[in-house]
């Protein structure tokens, strides 16, 4: 199979993760990765990366020409006699993909059905008019199949641009894998009424890092007002300090910022703080994921109302209750008694953590729940990859 992951060279993102997943759910099966020239990402032996797809700096500054450049590359790839016959697979379709996508289907041959896997709704948002119908022509005629990630997504596109997608949602893990976490080291528990809450991942506006000193004072004051409220460390993961001048001043500037708008007194009687960087290891994610009891994710609704989380993956795959924005994505992994949705004002947020951390064993088993329903449908796109 030819996956083809354009920016795999990117650090910090999904990319790499869930290319790596496909490896494990496919199995044996051989995978030619195509990716972009900048790339020096490194599979085992079963895989091989050819880097030959535009940077994405050329994307930026010269979209039309790398569209040219991708489609010939690709041309090029499957004019070898072993791979004419192979399915291709777009991993994390984005506009660019799926204009050199439009322009295959209809200028070359193929004896392979091109599967899309489109995850955002700009990603459609910013084809033309005529680009979107002549989509929607090579899905209807059968040259190109449209993936998403769940279901609720596959309705939205339907429902936005009457854009059909493939009745199994291809659901790939992140960072933690199904059955993964019975072989990581025990984790104790925190004695009786201490917790861990964990806000993780990207230190990013659309992730809702601008609310999060109201939210800790909103926490700090929840906790302190209930007579027998839980000790609580809050685990925030904040971006790495570089390591020139421009980057130290930078980072100062930045914590400064932040603690003075979280304000004093601090860490409270029962609220404490400690930090990670958003550049851990895959290990020290996972380690930091399995230590928490609760995650909280206060993103934007406007940014993830359709779209899906990494974090919200790995939080279900990991059996841990979760405080989510009420309308966000991914409802399906959210349902099973293992969340509390709360509005975007943080002090709701706080009052939900409190919430789950009082009745915290009735949420583990929803927990419990959902990650079996997670597992399922991973387990169908495992099928699905499988067999095309």
């Amino acid at each position: 199979m030819l996956v083809v992951e354009k920016y795999l060279d990117r650090s910090g993102g999904h990319e790499t993760t869930q290319v790596s997943a496909m490896q494990n759910l496919v199995e044996n099966r051989s995978l030619i990765f195509v990716t972009g020239s900048q790339c020096d990402f490194a599979f085992d032996d079963l895989s091989t990366v050819l880097t030959v797809l535009s940077t994405r700096k050329d994307v930026n500054a010269t979209p039309a020409q790398a569209v040219d450049h991708d489609f010939h590359s690709m041309r090029n790839i499957l004019s070898a006699e072993k791979r004419h016959h192979e399915p291709i697979l777009y991993v994390t379709a984005q506009t660019h993909d799926l204009r050199v996508a439009l322009r295959l289907v209809s200028r070359v041959p193929l004896s392979q059905k091109v599967y899309m896997r489109v995850l955002l709704d700009r990603e459609i948002a910013q084809l033309t008019d005529d680009e979107r119908v002549a989509l929607k022509v090579a899905v209807e005629a059968g040259r190109i199949v449209l993936l998403t990630e769940t279901d609720s997504l596959a309705k939205f596109f339907l429902a936005r641009y009457g854009l059909t997608f493939h009745e199994t949602a291809l659901c790939l893990p992140c960072s933690v894998f199904p059955g993964q976490t019975v072989n990581f080291p025990y984790v104790p528990r925190p004695m009786k009424r201490r917790f861990r809450v964990g806000c993780l991942g990207g230190w990013r506006a659309e992730k809702g890092v601008e609310t999060l000193p109201q939210f800790i004072r909103d926490l700090r004051d929840a906790l302190d007002a209930e007579h027998d409220a839980p000790k609580v460390e809050l685990i925030i993961q904040k971006r790495p300090t570089r390591k020139s001048f421009k980057g130290i001043k930078k980072s100062i500037k930045r914590d400064y910022q932040f603690w003075r708008s979280v304000g004093f007194p601090l860490p409270g009687k029962r609220l404490s703080l400690s930090f990670r960087t958003t550049n851990l290891s895959k290990d020290e994610f996972l380690a930091t994921l399995m230590s928490v009891d609760l995650l909280v994710v206060p993103y934007r609704l406007e940014e993830y109302r359709h779209r899906g989380s990494g974090i919200v993956l790995d939080g279900v795959a990991a059996r841990k209750p979760i405080v989510y924005t009420r309308g966000m994505g991914m409802s399906e992994f959210l349902t099973h008694g293992n969340a509390e949705a709360a509005s975007e004002d943080p002090k709701d947020y706080a009052g939900k953590v409190v919430k789950i951390l009082s009745n915290i064993e009735i949420y583990r088993t929803g927990a419990d729940q959902a990650a079996v329903e997670l597992e399922t449908r991973i387990e169908r796109a495992a099928i699905f990859l499988r067999s095309i």
